[in-house]
């Protein structure tokens, strides 16, 4: 089955591209702890994602991407911290790719 990778674009508002970093630290145990395979974050400095972050996140299958999202919706934490990132950032982008091999 091919993994599947998550990947989420913010622009986080001025003066809180540092505070944002570190809620994304947050994210990141939280996803860990709940299966998700790898978490990384990539931070944009020139192009169209100039002074945003992108998330990525792989998952087993998309299956086990599901699962996990259902496990995540349902954590108090998991969602306290994405309440506050919604807050000091605009969410650009959301999207699902299976990995391909060619």
């Amino acid at each position: 089955m091919a993994k599947l990778v998550e990947v989420t674009v913010a622009r986080p508002h001025p003066g809180k591209y540092a505070e944002f970093l570190e809620h994304c630290a947050n994210f990141k145990k939280l996803a860990l702890a709940a299966g998700v395979e790898e978490v990384w974050f990539n931070t944009g400095n020139v192009g169209r994602h100039l002074g945003c972050v992108v998330a990525y996140q792989v998952f087993a299958s998309g299956e086990n991407n599901g699962k996990i999202n259902d496990t995540l919706n349902e954590d108090p934490a998991f969602n306290a911290e994405v309440r506050k990132m919604s807050e000091i950032c605009d969410w650009l982008s959301h999207d699902s790719y299976y990995q391909t091999t060619i």
